[in-house]
């Protein structure tokens, strides 16, 4: 069966169109990243839909496409200080998965990811049997710290 020209060339319109869209997401939700309005993806993916009227989920970009996006936006508009804040925050983190090793320290994040800025947290994920443990031990090593859930 034979689809009309019309028809094919309207679909292909249409799937431009919702591509195009999808980009859009990606990098006004990357902008927001970059210049901290947002602290995660899932904020930043879901306020940039929201600017940009699109409720159907289907359309949105996932993760991956908002860490590109991000990445692109930091080698346009922040290649003269975020490769700088990035060394120096994987340096904290080597030093606190250093003090941390009791715990299995891992790195994860922006971090981790190559995407974090001068304002990004180091996160890692602690092993232990209870959460007291870590807490006692900070204690003892006279780190500073702040529990919650």
């Amino acid at each position: 069966m034979r689809i009309p020209f019309r028809a094919s060339v309207t679909a292909m319109a249409r799937r431009s169109r919702q591509n195009d869209l999808r980009r859009h997401i990606a990098h006004q939700a990357a902008r927001m990243l970059a210049q901290q309005e947002c602290r995660d993806i899932q904020d930043a993916r879901r306020k940039a839909s929201a600017q940009a009227g699109c409720r159907d989920q289907r359309l949105l970009p996932d993760n991956r496409e908002i860490e590109q996006a991000l990445r692109e936006y930091q080698q346009l508009y922040q290649r003269d200080r975020q490769p700088a804040a990035l060394k120096r925050l994987r340096l904290t983190a080597v030093e606190a998965m250093r003090n941390l090793q009791p715990f299995t320290p891992h790195l994860t994040g922006s971090v981790v990811e190559g995407t974090a800025n001068e304002h990004s947290a180091v996160r890692l994920y602690l092993f232990a049997d209870t959460p007291e443990e870590v807490a006692i031990y900070l204690l003892q090593q006279h780190i500073p710290s702040v529990q919650r859930e």
